[in-house]
């Protein structure tokens, strides 16, 4: 799996060392200089980049036009097609209409397709219309669909069992594309990543991942250890995303990076 964590701008190059790959935020392209300076850099880097609408921050999709025009400006490796969050009809009639406006043969970065549903019915058929229709298929952490499921109290656990028995049910259901490159959204809990990793044949169609958890819980202190990474901080990384880190922080934020990396998702090369 490649492994991408969102950070503040002024430690998104530190950072940046212990990632494969950037995960740019398109409304902060639009908002800060420094954002888009660094992402900029990253592409002369011949960094991977992947270019995301900013549902998950901003409540709803970034406005459609806008977005086409970033693409166009920073032709990134990949990008989220505009999804409307948890709306199974809506969000295959908004993928249809920034695909009919949009001509991705301008650029040569690859569309990545969201599912989105509310029952399981529905989101196996997003799954396979995205499978069908472009190019990467993203699942998000943060369904209601997986509280349901699961039936467990507290969110972020919900959320981590959930997207398991998600792809495991797509899975039995031999629905899933083995062919296809997957990325997953965010996390609740950053040991769900530990199981596919222990399960890497069966998962092998997971390409990358994004979470900005291990910032977030090293920025209030949080430090990862065998024993404690159960907890889900209420924050957004762009709620920090203008903060001064101290060097302390710094320090807790490294430690869980390079933990999340050696003993969590356990990137190999």
């Amino acid at each position: 799996m490649l492994i991408s964590h969102e950070a503040p701008k002024n430690i998104m190059n530190v950072v940046q060392e212990y990632t494969d790959y950037d995960y740019c935020l398109v409304h902060l392209m639009q908002e800060s200089n420094e954002y888009r300076n660094f992402f900029f850099d990253a592409k002369k880097k011949n960094r991977k980049i992947i270019l995301d609408c900013s549902l998950y921050e901003l409540g709803h999709a970034y406005d459609i036009n806008k977005y086409i025009a970033w693409i166009n400006i920073l032709d990134p490796n990949e990008y989220i097609v505009p999804d409307v969050f948890q709306n199974f009809e809506d969000n295959i009639k908004s993928f249809e209409k920034f695909m009919s406006i949009h001509n991705p043969f301008k650029v040569t970065g690859k569309t990545i397709g969201v599912v989105q549903g509310k029952t399981y019915k529905e989101m196996k058929e997003s799954y396979m219309f995205m499978c069908e229709n472009a190019d990467k298929v993203a699942i998000s952490f943060g369904y209601d669909y997986y509280i349901k499921e699961t039936g467990e109290d507290y969110k972020p656990l919900a959320f981590c069992k959930g997207r398991i028995m998600l792809l495991n049910r797509l899975i039995d259901d031999g629905v899933i594309d083995y062919n296809k490159p997957h990325h997953l959204l965010g996390c609740g809990l950053p040991v769900e990543f530990s199981y596919y990793q222990q399960n890497k044949l069966k998962y092998s169609f997971i390409e990358s991942i994004d979470t900005s958890h291990p910032v977030l819980n090293g920025y209030f202190g949080e430090l990862y250890t065998e024993d404690k990474m159960g907890t889900k901080r209420p924050e957004k990384m762009v709620d920090i995303f203008e903060e001064d880190v101290s060097a302390s922080q710094l320090s807790s934020i490294i430690s869980n990076v390079k933990y999340f990396r050696n003993n969590i998702a356990m990137k190999v090369d």
